[in-house]
């Protein structure tokens, strides 16, 4: 009976230190990134390149009372840290994140100004301060201990829009003097101030994304829209920046908050345009522009009850030109470089954010010398990151392969490695060195693991290009032999008659692809179509199918073994086939057609010949082409569904007799009777479900 309690003690024991584990882990993520995948990019866990190794909590450095959380942080170039706390102070820490001094910003006559609903501070490289008194509409620059030396009110301009309201939020300073100040609910970008102070105009606003749809749609508005319902139209307008950084250069990088629906191209680096000029470059190879890059997380999720989705609150970018993106909803703190490749991701607070290394309300981050210091308002602390031995060795690496550098990289991809061993940042770094030291052999390999299709493809065309020098003896004489030979035997067949397929229901099937009219015919009148070949090609179809989504290169596949799922590559396939001639057939029973059940599907399956003889060709193609870009395969592709939907059509009008604008007719009622059956067939399965569960709870 002891025993028994003991172990009954134990396992309890264990649960709680489960369940202990489980609650107070809930809220980390750990360090993450995302990789190029067969099925798409996946998040993988990775080694800290930043560790958090402090906590500061304001409230216990004996501060005064009377400040509810911290608002904006900014910090100086010789470790002071600024605290703008509401309700309008400031607290400055020193080195030591000891207290130093806290303020209010003063005039000159020594009146205290209320800034209450400040939002941001700024210190400019000669050590002013600036505030923005969002509430008041100015922005205050002040000396090192609060006193005002300037007030930046609403300019008076033309180029002011007469219902502009001045809420400034945001303040930046490049080398050059010029300052940039976001104000809160405007979207015509920046407003900029030249060194003298006198405003410029506004500066790199964010643009509405539009589509050929919607422009089509104000079209449309603009024609039968009377005063009434143009009055009630609502106008979209851009969102609106929410933090702004100039780095070293005196580029401007913008950080765009919480947007609708499918949120894209949050970060951006401005050109003296105001231009965006931050591109994404795939792994292929391809940039385009970072305003249709997806720079968060793209699900959202419940956190303390409440559905939150990602809203970018904070930019900086380091002295190597890594962009660093705070997420105020996630707590996550994303590290690109100047391609927007996803170097690592830390931080998180899923829950109340009680760990070090998480958040409850990450409100702002700057750098402190070699430190990233992120303050939270929730919980009002700073959190102290340092990078780590293996962060600065991934970010050298990167820093040096993103200037080319490939050969000085290698020793640190190779350090990178020893830590993380399927890092592909690495395995396309090295890649990269062996191409450009002439290892093409070795640049092929570690391009295959590290997924990029860009390098993989150079590196190929120079193994080729070896290949056919070394054997281009005989390669040259095999070639012309070849052609010489296949044209040698069409003219034979032709002049004796040779038959090369002797059975007769094959060779017109065969025939189909080129005389689809006359064989046909043939098929429907002499009765020489055969169940048994189309059943065959159908099968073919799916064989194909599945060995091409297998066994192709990785360039020309998203096949995932993982993910892989048979009984889909059944259904787009063979179920395809069975569905479109039982639809069709049904559909044209109703519409006077001739057809059977039976030619309907043998001239369904005899259609899909030309795709079974591409899926077999595409399969050894995919390793030859060198751009994964190549338009061979494509137009291959395009080819044979054309040759497939000429035959479809030219058999379904022999077998019923239609005219081409009938079978139209028929084929839009068929594709109709097919989503029909798949709806019925999917509220069935729904039904046996929930009588299978109303059997099961019956048992029970």
């Amino acid at each position: 009976m002891r025993k028994i309690k003991r172990v009954c003690a134990v396992l309890l024991l264990l649960v709680l230190l489960l369940s202990v584990g489980v609650s107070a882990g809930s809220s980390y993520t750990g360090s993450f990134t995302r990789r190029e995948a067969a099925g798409g990019t996946k998040t993988v866990y990775m080694p800290d390149v930043y560790r958090a190794t402090d906590t500061v909590y304001i409230r216990d450095l004996g501060l005064s009372d009377g400040f509810d959380k911290i608002q904006d942080m900014a910090c100086d170039a010789v470790g002071n840290t600024y605290l703008l706390v509401d309700p309008g102070r400031v607290i400055v820490l020193n080195k030591e994140l000891q207290c130093d001094r806290e303020f209010i910003p003063t005039a000159a006559d020594g009146t205290e100004l209320n800034v209450e609903g400040a939002r941001g501070i700024f210190v400019a490289y000669n050590g002013n301060l600036y505030i923005s008194d969002t509430e008041n509409a100015r922005v205050l620059r002040c000396d090192g201990n609060g006193l005002v030396l300037q007030e930046i009110k609403v300019p008076e301009s033309d180029l002011i829009p007469s219902d502009f309201t001045f809420r400034p939020m945001k303040v930046s300073m490049d080398s050059q003097g010029y300052l940039y100040v976001l104000s809160d609910g405007s979207y015509y970008g920046a407003l900029l101030y030249d060194p003298m102070g006198e405003f410029s105009g506004f500066y790199g606003a964010n643009s509405v994304q539009t589509s050929v749809l919607t422009t089509l749609e104000n079209l449309w508005d603009m024609l039968v829209q009377n005063d009434v319902k143009r009055a009630k139209t609502e106008r979209v307008l851009p969102f609106q920046f929410i933090d702004l950084f100039v780095d070293e250069n005196d580029f401007v990088y913008t950080c765009t908050g919480q947007t609708s629906g499918n949120s894209v191209g949050q970060l951006r680096k401005l050109s003296p345009g105001g231009t965006n000029i931050l591109e994404y470059t795939s792994a292929t190879g391809a940039a385009s522009a970072s305003d249709s890059y997806n720079f968060g997380e793209k699900q959202t999720f419940m956190r303390l009850k409440k559905k939150v989705q990602q809203n970018f609150t904070s930019v900086l970018v380091d002295d190597r030109g890594f962009i660093y993106a705070l997420d105020r909803a996630y707590g996550l703190i994303y590290v690109y470089d100047q391609r927007c490749t996803l170097m690592t991701v830390f931080g998180g607070g899923y829950g109340s954010g009680t760990q070090q290394g998480v958040f409850s309300d990450a409100c702002a981050m700057d750098f402190n010398g070699d430190k990233l210091f992120v303050a939270d308002a929730g919980r009002n602390t700073i959190t102290l990151f340092e990078m780590t031995t293996f962060g600065n060795t991934l970010l050298e690496a990167q820093s040096k392969t993103l200037d080319s550098a490939y050969t000085d990289a290698k020793p640190f991809w190779n350090e990178v490695l020893l830590s993380d061993s399927g890092n592909q940042l690495a395995q396309r770094g090295l890649a990269k060195a062996a191409y450009v030291e002439g290892d093409y052999q070795l640049a092929l390999e570690l391009s295959r693991q590290g997924r990029d299709a860009s390098v993989y493809g150079q590196a190929l065309g120079m193994v080729q290009n070896d290949f056919i020098e070394k054997h281009f003896v005989w390669l040259f004489p095999l070639v012309i032999l070849l052609v010489v030979g296949i044209v040698v035997l069409m003219i034979l067949s032709r002049k004796r008659s040779i038959v090369l397929v002797s059975n007769q229901k094959l060779r017109l099937m065969l025939g189909c692809v080129m005389h689809p009219f006359r064989n046909f015919q043939e098929i429907k009148y002499k009765k020489l179509g055969s169940l048994p070949l189309a059943l065959v090609i159908t099968f073919l179809f799916f064989l194909t199918g599945a060995l091409q989504t297998t066994l192709s290169d990785f360039r020309a596949t998203s096949y995932d073994p993982t993910t892989y799922n048979l009984i889909y590559q059944i259904a787009r396939t063979i179920g395809l086939v069975v569905l479109w001639s039982l639809a069709n057939w049904g559909v044209s029973a109703l519409a006077e057609g001739k057809g059977k059940l039976k030619e309907v599907f043998i001239v369904t399956g005899y259609s899909m010949l030309p795709m079974v003889v591409y899926q077999i060709i595409s399969i050894p193609l995919s390793y030859a082409i060198q751009s994964s870009g190549d338009l061979v395969i494509s137009s291959l592709q395009t080819v044979a569904i054309i040759l497939a939907g000429i035959m479809l059509c030219v058999g379904l009008m022999t077998i019923h007799d239609y005219t081409f604008p009938r079978l139209v007719f028929v084929a839009v009622l068929t594709v109709l009777g097919m989503i029909l059956v798949i709806f019925v067939l999917f509220m069935v399965g729904m039904m046996i479900s929930q009588f299978w569960e109303f059997i099961v709870t019956v048992f029970m």
